[in-house]
């Protein structure tokens, strides 16, 4: 059993939008998969925390220089790393004789300009922010005697580094969840 999701994410000064689209598929020509178990569901929008000035600016040192050329050795002012976290991003229901760690769940972000493990901006498909996606932990949301409802996430480790523009930034993330 397979199951991928595939999400469209913006990004912008004000925070990620997430919209959904949902495919499922089976890894075995002509296998049934029991919608009822295996239905999975995800949030239709999913708004992130605004980034601030305060977290993109690493502090509130300033120095003085006299001229250009000492600018150069200057360490850059801006934090490389903001982290969103996006908890129950995703819901499937599971039958309970399977253990939610028998699930194998992946996630991969593509920018719409092509570039992986990045977004790119709407107006400036050059200007990318570098994603590194780390899956949370899977909850047990409720249980009954034949299935369990399983929660998954994901944490975005967002790096504004090479960021050209402000505005929106636009990627897809696509979900996989594999299991028995």
């Amino acid at each position: 059993m397979k199951i991928l999701i595939k999400l469209q994410s913006y990004l912008s000064v004000l925070g990620i939008v997430a919209a959904s689209l949902c495919l499922l598929q089976s890894d075995a020509w002509g296998e049934l998969i029991d919608e009822e178990i295996y239905r999975i569901s995800i949030e239709p929008q999913v708004t992130v925390p605004a980034i601030s000035a305060a977290e993109i600016l690493s502090g509130s040192n300033s120095q003085t220089v006299a001229t250009a050329e000492e600018l150069t050795g200057l360490p850059l002012p801006f934090n490389p790393q903001i982290t969103r976290d996006l908890p129950g991003l995703w819901r499937m229901q599971i039958p309970t004789s399977e253990s939610p760690d028998s699930l194998h769940i992946t996630y991969d972000l593509q920018g719409a300009n092509g570039n992986f493990s990045k977004l790119s901006s709407i107006d400036n498909s050059s200007s990318e922010i570098t994603v590194n996606l780390q899956s949370l932990p899977l909850t047990v949301v409720s249980q009954d005697p034949d299935t369990a409802l399983v929660e998954g996430g994901v944490r975005l480790v967002l790096d504004p580094t090479f960021a050209r523009v402000a505005g929106k930034y636009k990627g897809t993330l696509t979900i996989t969840v594999t299991g028995p």
